[in-house]
């Protein structure tokens, strides 16, 4: 059978899978085909998350169907007050408040908190901060996995133009 791939990047695969296999054998046959580890691999079919070894017939995968990847894996975020919001490894960081904090724990949340209390009070950087939070759930919990690849793609187009002039 065969299971179209397609990934969040824009990124387009095909993989050959048996009819009896289950979502381990997809995922290896995604490694094998994309270079995705299979570790890193997030596979969505009809808003559902495809996981262990059940059979791909459990969730209705049959030849043709069309499977959405994304990976796991992301360059933590790192807030520094002096230059801002910047992707690093695993290192540790000094926030505003000068306590170590592992990096991987900081959110996009904790680092709009640091950006904002360059500018206002910190009662008035949490009103802000729990405002955006009620917002994003919001626009959401609107939206499906179409309208999120569209804003992706969008914007990576725009990065990638940003990045070549």
């Amino acid at each position: 059978m065969r299971v179209f791939v397609k990934q969040l990047r824009g990124g387009e695969g095909l993989c050959e899978v048996r009819e009896d296999s289950n979502v381990a054998d997809l995922k290896f046959s995604i490694e094998k085909e994309m270079g995705v580890a299979v570790g890193d691999q997030r596979l969505v079919f009809k808003g559902k998350i495809l996981q262990g070894s059940l059979p791909l017939s459990q969730y209705g995968l049959s030849d043709g169907s069309k499977v959405h990847l994304t990976s796991k894996t992301r360059a933590p975020l790192v807030c520094r007050p002096d230059s801002g919001v910047q992707t690093a490894g695993l290192e540790q960081h000094t926030d505003l408040k000068s306590k170590e904090c592992d990096v991987a724990a900081v959110d996009h949340m904790t680092c709009l908190r640091t950006f904002l209390l360059k500018y206002f009070n910190s009662e008035d950087a949490d009103k802000v901060v729990q405002r955006f939070r009620e917002e994003i759930r919001q626009r959401v919990a609107a939206m499906n996995l179409d309208n999120i690849e569209r804003l992706a793609t969008k914007r990576m187009a725009s990065m990638q133009t940003r990045e070549e002039t």
